[in-house]
C-alpha cells in the first residue's frame, strides 16, 4: 500500500498525522515512558496495520525551549527600526532574524545557552551582545548608534 498519510500514535490517542515517517511529540512528562505506534493510509482511506510498537523514556529533566524578544531602537531618536537584523549561531547553525514593522525581534524555540547576538540596521554601527539564556524568556531591548 502506497501511504499517503501516517497516523502516529502515543498508546491508544492519535497524537499527529505526517505525509513523513518523521514526527516529534511534545506535551510530554519527564522520566516517562511512552509507546508508540504508526498507522498509513493510502489516498483511497485504506488503513495499515498497526506498525510495531517503539518505546522511549523522556529524560529526568526536560529542557524547554525559549524565547530571546526585544525591541531595536534608534539611540539618537528612540525611534524603533524596522529594518534590523539580529544574527546567532546554535549548534554551529548561523541563523538571521528580522525585525518586524514596529522594530521587534523574536528568537524563539532556542536551547537555555549562551549566545552571542548581533544586531545590524542600514547607516548605524553594528552591535554584539552576549547573553545567557536560562529558563525563561529574555528580554533585550537594543540600541544602535547612528553612523
Amino acid at each position: 500500500m502506497g501511504s499517503k498519510q501516517r497516523q502516529h500514535w502515543r498508546s491508544s490517542k492519535v497524537i499527529g498525522t505526517s505525509v513523513t515517517p518523521n514526527f516529534g511529540d511534545t506535551n510530554l512528562t519527564a522520566n516517562t515512558s511512552y509507546t508508540y505506534f504508526v498507522v498509513a493510509k493510502d489516498a483511497a482511506g485504506n488503513e495499515s496495520e498497526d506498525s510495531e510498537d517503539v518505546s522511549a523514556k523522556t529524560s529526568q529533566t526536560l529542557q524547554k525551549k525559549q524565547t530571546i524578544r526585544g525591541v531595536i531602537r534608534d539611540q539618537g531618536s528612540n525611534d524603533r527600526l524596522h529594518r534590523s537584523s539580529v544574527t546567532y549561531s546554535e549548534n554551529g547553525k548561523h541563523h538571521i532574524s528580522q525585525a518586524n514593522s514596529r522594530g521587534r525581534y523574536a528568537l524563539q524555540r532556542l536551547e537555555p545557552a549562551h549566545y552571542n547576538l548581533t544586531f545590524r540596521e542600514p547607516r548605524h554601527y553594528t552591535k554584539t551582545l552576549s547573553v545567557n539564556l536560562t529558563d525563561d524568556t529574555l528580554v533585550k531591548n537594543v540600541t544602535l548608534q547612528k553612523r
